[in-house]
């Protein structure tokens, strides 16, 4: 079983929290149209197609064609599904649930969904920031699977584990600092509940909001369906205790 494990504790999400210049160099891969839906795909798998590259994979092909990206033999397919657009506090917010359908030789079809919101100055950069926590959370640790690499193992089953994101005010001196101790340590406790899951590839998404040390709310998911046992098990975890809260 492989796990790609996506953290974002709800002060902890992901949102909006790349901010980079494009430059001449990169302008084929960070060319952005205006349309907010098929070109925001589009350039969603452009930037995943520059990670494969980026990375390097010995005895495989990477081509993107028709809106999916064929790996060897494996086809990556991503819908987008816009949950809001608009303006807020002077900012540009751009939200959307991004469907990743994963097709493996064997034929097994694994479908992973990611709800992201990008911020930004204006719509061009909302819709690039929001592309950018997608790879941050999970289509870095999707390429990580696919070319088996800084992945690690807890109970037979490998771990892929995307980015932490943070919102609010984390405590110093903590065990939550997004490493691979960190992502054992969570793992470690909620193991067993993913190992039942029947899927070969089960993505795991966790956000927190967190208030002195205490979990008050969140949202968890494995396999893309809400899990309340997973949340009450990370209740469990001695989590930092600091006098602001953090998502």
């Amino acid at each position: 079983m492989k796990i790609l494990f996506t953290v974002t504790l709800y002060t902890l999400v992901m949102v909006g929290c790349a901010d980079k210049t494009t430059t001449k160099k990169d302008s084929a891969h960070n060319a952005l149209p205006a349309a907010p839906q098929d070109t925001t795909v589009l350039y969603a798998l452009q930037q995943l197609q520059k990670k494969f590259e980026e990375s390097g994979r010995a005895n495989a092909t990477i081509n993107l064609k028709n809106e999916q990206i064929q790996i060897g033999d494996t086809t990556i397919r991503l819908k987008l599904k816009v949950e809001y657009q608009g303006q807020k506090d002077g900012q540009n917010i751009f939200a959307a649930n991004f469907m990743t359908s994963l097709v493996i030789p064997t034929g097994e079809n694994t479908e992973i969904d990611n709800g992201v919101i990008g911020i930004g100055s204006d719509q061009q950069q909302a819709y690039k920031n929001c592309v950018q926590d997608w790879m941050n959370v999970f289509g870095n640790s999707l390429a990580d699977m696919l070319q088996k690499k800084n992945g690690f193992e807890i109970d037979s089953m490998k771990v892929y584990a995307g980015l932490m994101g943070i919102r609010g005010q984390l405590p110093t001196n903590t065990w939550l600092n997004g490493d691979e101790k960190m992502s054992q340590k969570v793992f470690g406790k909620i193991g067993q509940l993913v190992k039942a899951n029947k899927l070969r590839i089960v993505p795991v998404d966790i956000k927190l909001l967190i208030e002195k040390g205490t979990v008050m709310s969140g949202e968890c998911r494995v396999g893309n369906i809400v899990s309340f046992e997973l949340l009450k098990k990370l209740k469990g975890l001695p989590w930092p205790k600091g006098s602001e809260k953090f998502i």
